[in-house]
């Protein structure tokens, strides 16, 4: 009987060491899921804040490009405006003696000499050029004003962004 009882009691230790082999496996493997699970979430949150720095930048630059865009409509309609209550000859007096400085302006222009806004259309209809001839140069000369400006700001931008990831590189 005391046999029969001490292998009893021998396989149910055998039962209770295999079971907590059993468990001490699924611990193990669910140790290694949980850090993998703890990985992806951090990868996960690095991944969500560049991802919201993304979009906040292009937020930005979208603000941005709205603004250009209704700078230069206003300065379209404010010109188209401008050339349809100025008549040419309301802009350029017709007499001879403006004829004669026709010239003129002309060699003062092709010098590439600053002038006004209001010089330059004046010279452009001595030249013997339609009103829409006149806005379609005009509106050309106000775009390549902004693509210069919008040059500027984005290699203003580029630094910018340059010297930011430089010092979070420096501070990181």
């Amino acid at each position: 009987m005391n046999d029969g009882y001490i292998s009893s009691l021998n396989r149910i230790i055998d039962l209770y060491v295999a079971e907590s082999e059993h468990v001490n496996a699924t611990l193990n493997a669910q140790k290694i899921e949980f850090r993998v699970l703890k990985d992806q979430r951090t990868q996960i949150k690095r991944n969500r804040r560049a991802l919201r720095d993304l979009i906040a930048c292009e937020m930005r630059e979208n603000k941005q490009y709205q603004i250009a865009a209704n700078k230069v409509l206003r300065k379209n309609e404010v010109l188209r405006t401008f050339l349809q209550m100025n008549a040419p000859s309301k802009i350029v007096n017709v007499e001879i003696k403006h004829q004669l400085n026709h010239n003129a302006q002309v060699n003062q222009v092709n010098r590439g000499a600053k002038l006004s806004v209001q010089e330059y259309i004046m010279s452009l209809f001595n030249q013997g050029m339609t009103k829409e001839q006149v806005e379609t140069k005009v509106i050309e000369y106000f775009k390549a004003k902004d693509r210069k400006k919008d040059r500027k700001i984005a290699y203003s931008n580029r630094q910018l962004d340059s010297l930011k990831r430089y010092n979070y590189r420096a501070h990181t």
